[in-house]
């Protein structure tokens, strides 16, 4: 199992599919890492005029609230919009790749079926997750270099709200909070690739497999605008400005829902394919 999952991460993590989502991502990090930057240095100059540099009381930005994933901003709304895709480049369509070209038929005659499905059900959700968190990350650590790194000034109209799901974990362990978020969205991209496996071993069509996830997430998104319950839609539930009880419950939920459907659907299914 070791051996063939290490093979699949690394054919999943090296392949051009994947650095052009890396890409993707990363653009959008760096377009709203250069507005943040601006928006500093703008304010320095404005607080250095004033003579509130310095003076306590006065709240001061941090990488917490400014980053991408907190901060109200169009670049993380996109992001989230086509994150179906830029997951499941990288290797949602592999094992349609592989049945086509007859790959699966000489790795189970090495393995079981069932071994060599996990190691792939695995690199993909790893894959796809990492594509879309990476960026983000190396976006945080950059805001760290141009931002004090204290917690966050709790404030009226703050974007963590004073309604906000787990509020006190986000002003006292703003660290814990931002794995906490950043390992959400790390889950969902994820799953959402493997949804394209599940799919590719039931349905013989590349464009069928590779646009499936982004299907579903337009789905609930249309769903979301119809019913007017807007945490249907879990892209705009990872983002910080939707963060009630409630935002989470529906999220876990379909967290769930979606991991059952992949991995017993994928794994475990008895429907053997070659």
């Amino acid at each position: 199992m070791y051996r063939v999952l290490k093979n699949e991460l690394k054919r999943g993590i090296f392949n051009k599919w994947t650095l052009l989502s890396f890409l993707c991502v990363a653009v959008f990090c760096i377009m709203h890492f250069m507005e943040v930057y601006d928006s500093c240095v703008f304010i320095d100059d404005i607080g250095k005029e004033f003579g509130y540099i310095g003076v306590e009381g006065v709240c001061e930005a941090t990488p917490y609230d400014q980053w991408i994933l907190f901060s109200p901003n169009q670049h993380i709304v996109i992001i989230f919009f086509i994150m179906p895709i830029l997951a499941t480049l990288p290797y949602g369509t592999s094992f349609y790749s592989e049945m086509k070209i007859g790959y699966v038929k000489q790795m189970v005659s090495r393995m079981s079926m069932k071994t060599y499905m996990r190691a792939k059900y695995i690199a993909t959700f790893i894959t796809g997750g990492m594509v879309v968190v990476v960026p983000m990350l190396a976006q945080f650590f950059a805001l760290a270099t141009i931002l004090p790194l204290h917690k966050p000034y709790r404030y009226y109209m703050a974007i963590i709200g004073e309604e906000t799901f787990c509020i006190d974990l986000f002003y006292e362990h703003p660290m814990i909070y931002t794995l906490f978020r950043i390992l959400l969205v790390f889950v969902v991209a994820g799953l959402l690739a493997t949804l394209a496996l599940l799919v590719s071993k039931h349905i013989y069509n590349y464009f069928s497999v590779f646009i499936t996830p982004f299907v579903l997430s337009f789905m609930l998104i249309f769903l979301s605008r119809v019913t007017g319950v807007g945490e249907i839609d879990f892209s705009a539930t990872l983002h910080a400005q939707t963060n009630s009880q409630y935002n989470y419950s529906i999220l876990f939920v379909e967290i769930i829902i979606l991991f059952v459907c992949t991995y017993f659907g994928f794994v475990s299914s008895k429907k053997e394919v070659y």
